[in-house]
């Protein structure tokens, strides 16, 4: 073998060996790159779903002789099933009117995506559906007259719905 002959098949070894080193830095990189991007991503979109079920519940003008304190929204798993989402909407409202009342009103603007529940507010924890949601109230409760207004949205994309939300 002469010279040449060899220093070109140690410059082909080399390139060979650099190119594999890349790829050792650069498949796992892009990996990590995409999983980043995309658990942002389905983490965006999930907080999203949960204010639009809250921008539902605001948009719905409020009774007479009530007044709206405060809003709120998140996203979590549901207790029952860890695999599904749930994103909840909720209105804190200081009202004259009494729960049947105000439960008649807001279930007239139930409708197939966003269904209204009612119940009566005596702490700033809120709990749906018997059941803490880990969410307070920043205002204080400090009479009979508070309700807590909320709907639970729903998101049919999968692709999304099985990532948590770290917020």
């Amino acid at each position: 073998m002469d010279l040449k002959t060899l220093n070109l098949k140690q410059k082909t070894r080399a390139i060979r060996f650099s190119r594999f080193l890349s790829s050792l830095f650069f498949i796992p990189t892009g990996m990590l790159i995409f999983l980043l991007v995309f658990t942002t991503a389905a983490i965006s979109f999930n907080n999203s779903v949960a204010r639009q079920t809250l921008y539902a519940l605001q948009d719905i003008p409020v009774p007479s002789k009530t007044v709206l304190i405060e809003g709120t929204s998140d996203v979590g798993y549901s207790e029952e099933n860890h695999s599904h989402m749930y994103y909840i909407g909720a209105i804190l409202i200081r009202s004259k009117l009494s729960l049947e009342e105000l439960r008649s009103y807001y279930s007239s603007f139930s409708n197939d995506e966003y269904i209204f529940h009612v119940t009566k507010q005596d702490s700033q924890d809120i709990v749906c559906n018997n059941r803490s949601t880990g969410l307070k109230f920043a205002s204080s409760i400090d009479d009979s007259d508070y309700y807590l207004v909320y709907s639970q949205g729903h998101n049919s994309n999968r692709l999304f719905a099985s990532i948590a939300s770290d917020r």
